[in-house]
């Protein structure tokens, strides 16, 4: 089978974007040689606690192989390795800690990384100038 050509990976790039690229608001996109996972995160109507989090996952074929059509898979259990792989597993699991220690009396303020967090800096960033305009 016919390979289809893949671009030249830009390392500059990936470093300065630590290989995420961030759509604001929602959609995030981690890009792999080939496939992506695309993570979107859709909040819940009337509970700020809740969301909806869709992954779509890419894949390149090469180019005369048919293509099979994508179905949507819905997920009963974030932690059962047969519905979520490890990657998302383990980004799923941190979310209840995360939450739990937000809502704490204790947590007066957010510390980023300098480097590794500016992502959600930006991306506080944006939503500020969001909601005042």
């Amino acid at each position: 089978q016919q390979q289809r050509p893949m671009p030249k990976p830009i390392p500059e790039a990936l470093m300065m974007w630590g290989g995420e690229i961030f759509i604001f608001p929602n959609l995030l996109i981690l890009p792999q040689a080939g496939n992506a996972m695309i993570y979107r995160v859709r909040p819940h109507a009337e509970d700020p606690n809740r969301c909806t989090f869709e992954i779509l996952s890419t894949k390149t074929y090469p180019a005369q192989a048919p293509v099979p059509r994508a179905l949507p898979q819905s997920v009963s259990d974030v932690m059962d390795p047969a519905q979520v792989r490890l990657i998302p597993r383990q980004d799923l699991g941190n979310i209840p800690r995360i939450q739990k220690g937000l809502h704490s009396k204790g947590c007066k303020q957010i510390w980023l990384a300098q480097d590794q967090e500016k992502l959600i800096l930006n991306f506080h960033q944006e939503l500020d100038r969001f909601l005042m305009a």
